[in-house]
């Protein structure tokens, strides 16, 4: 764009130009049009897009008793995309609630029980050492909430009786929405 004589006026067209026919239709024109000078009446410009619409994820990220938050690493990247790597431990896991989640809620579940997506196999008690909790439980922003889509161990609820039940299969691809990250 160039100003001159107090008009605006393009003179490159790195897309060519469009414009609308007496019968409604848009036609375009792609070549031959650089060098040429054309007087700008308008620009008509999108909104820019706020990287993630999504809210801050350290809103919802809460240490454990014997944890400092300055002890988690939380790096942005393109979007939403971010790096959150922290300590594994049995304690490092993201609640949901079956309620916004696409896993079906066990019948003898506790009504009030969250389902627990863990970084760890609690059966087993092995941990991996450092996690990103991000990628482990495959993270994303969807109309404006945060999901988890990989449950890389399962889930674990609570029963009416009280006891500890696992879901171990058939639970990627399914999306449930984040309450908050333990770590």
């Amino acid at each position: 764009m160039t100003c001159e004589n107090k008009k605006w006026y393009a003179t490159k067209y790195p897309f060519g130009v469009h414009y609308i026919t007496n019968d409604s239709e848009t036609k375009f024109i792609t070549e031959g049009l650089d060098g040429k000078r054309s007087e700008i009446e308008s620009v008509m410009c999108l909104p820019i897009e706020p990287k993630c619409r999504c809210s801050d994820i350290t809103d919802i990220v809460y240490s454990s008793f014997d944890s400092d938050i300055n002890d988690i690493l939380i790096t942005e990247k393109d979007g939403c995309v971010k790096n959150i790597t922290c300590r594994d431990s049995y304690l490092t896991y993201v609640t949901t609630s079956f309620s916004t989640s696409e896993i079906v809620r066990p019948d003898d579940s506790h009504e009030d029980s969250k389902a627990y997506v863990d970084s760890a196999d609690l059966q087993t008690g092995v941990l991996t050492g450092s996690v990103d909790v991000f990628s482990l439980f495959g993270m994303t922003c969807e109309n404006k909430k945060w999901y988890v889509t990989k449950y890389p161990f399962g889930v674990h609820y609570i029963t009416k009786d009280s006891e500890t039940k696992f879901i171990t299969e058939g639970l990627d691809g399914k999306r449930s929405e984040i309450e908050s990250v333990m770590w």
